[in-house]
């Protein structure tokens, strides 16, 4: 048998390092000048624009200054059954005999016997135009009402 001889045996070649190569130098650069400071631009107000489809709110007509007199007395005769009530409006009664009438401006009022009471005074609301009394008894009876102007 023959023998072969044996293959020969890489060896891994030494690793030699090259010197660093540089650059050669960069003549310097003259410096850019800063780009021009900028305004920052202002802040945004919204500011909404009016809503032209809703019409203000009507207001009632001015009224004329009141010029009658600051007090007056209002009398009212009627037959009044027990928890009955009498309505006086714009100058009218809704039974028996009235002499008078409520100014239409704020008033104070006061009522009298004592057996009577206010149920609804003069108010905004009926224009300081009406009265509503009530008996707490059976009376024939002659009604006195006060008013004041505020």
């Amino acid at each position: 048998m023959r023998e072969e001889p044996p293959a020969p045996v890489e060896r891994p070649q030494p690793v030699v390092s090259q010197p660093l190569q540089t650059s050669p130098p960069v003549a310097a650069q003259p410096a850019a000048p800063p780009p021009p400071a900028q305004q920052p631009e202002p802040p945004r107000v919204f500011k909404p624009e009016p809503d032209y489809t809703r019409p203000a709110p009507a207001q009632p007509p001015a009224r004329p200054a009141y010029s009658g007199p600051a007090s007056g007395v209002i009398t009212w005769s009627a037959q009044f059954n027990r928890d009955a009530t009498m309505t006086l409006e714009n100058g009218h009664a809704s039974q028996g005999t009235l002499n008078g009438s409520l100014p239409g401006v704020p008033v104070i009022i006061e009522v009298e016997p004592k057996d009577i009471g206010v149920v609804e005074a003069p108010s905004p609301s009926n224009r300081w135009q009406k009265l509503v009394l009530r008996s707490r008894r059976n009376m024939n009876v002659v009604v006195t009402i006060r008013w004041r102007v505020l």
